[in-house]
């Protein structure tokens, strides 16, 4: 029983500073402006990435080389994306303060694989503009 009792107090703190992290690394990434070409290819022009891009920019991210310096940062905050998928199926009605904050944390985990798909293009851009430049 006593067993039991502080497994369950060491998860739930432990979810407490996994939270905190992600948290974190969402705050970081937000003062970031994403460029043109990423939102043009999340199918935006205003400046925001809609929630649900969250997956096809995390995928877009892993194509690019250079991938393992973030890519503890991504894991991280892709499973924090999915635990806010889980905590916003209640019900509107009965939580409706929790859906708005669970919608606007998914916005901050779009808005994060942005920045990190904007780093990687980056990244790649300098890798090939280097290796044309060692060729000539």
């Amino acid at each position: 029983m006593i067993g039991g009792c502080i497994l369950l107090l060491s998860l739930g703190a432990l979810l407490e500073f996994f939270v905190s992290y992600c948290r974190t690394q969402l705050a970081s990434s937000a003062r970031v402006r994403l460029t043109e070409h990423v939102l043009g290819i999340a199918g935006t022009k205003e400046g925001h990435i809609a929630a649900g891009e969250f997956g096809a920019l995390v995928r877009l991210s892993c194509l690019c080389p250079g991938t393992s310096s973030r890519g503890n940062d991504v894991a991280a905050v892709r499973v924090y994306y999915r635990l806010l998928n889980f905590a916003g199926v209640a019900p509107r009605s009965i939580f409706p303060a929790l859906r708005a904050w669970v919608d606007g944390e998914r916005t901050k985990c779009a808005h994060f694989a942005g920045v990190i798909l904007d780093r990687q293009i980056a990244y790649s851009r300098r890798m090939i503009a280097e290796q044309l430049s060692a060729s000539l």
